[in-house]
């Protein structure tokens, strides 16, 4: 939410350049990093592909963005904080929607014991 530190399960339009480009994207590293680092953990958003879900991947509830999209857990970039503005914030991942933002990421980093 603008205003604030960027919390974890925020959606942010963030420009990464090449090879990734234009997209949007949610942090996914623990509030108190996010509030002590220069920098923020995100893993990227996409529109494409949605036909099929990976256990790495999270459908994002409907809503949250235009499109139907999905995180792709296994993408994850460092931003620097001050690329976060309010014109870029998008949105938040509903607190009752973040266990599946945190099964795929689980699956993606090889997390599972």
């Amino acid at each position: 939410m603008p205003g604030h530190f960027p919390c974890r399960g925020d959606i942010y339009h963030v420009d990464f350049g090449p090879p990734i480009g234009s997209h949007f994207a949610v942090i996914v590293a623990a509030d108190a990093i996010n509030s002590s680092d220069e920098v923020v953990l995100m893993a990227v958003i996409t529109s494409k592909g949605l036909e099929k879900i990976y256990p790495n991947e999270f459908k994002l509830p409907e809503g949250l963005l235009r499109k139907p999209s999905k995180v792709a857990c296994h993408r994850l970039v460092i931003v620097d904080k001050n690329e976060l503005t309010d014109d870029s914030f998008q949105n938040t991942i509903p607190k009752r929607d973040m266990q599946g933002l945190d099964s795929a990421l689980m699956m993606a980093l090889d997390l599972w014991k």
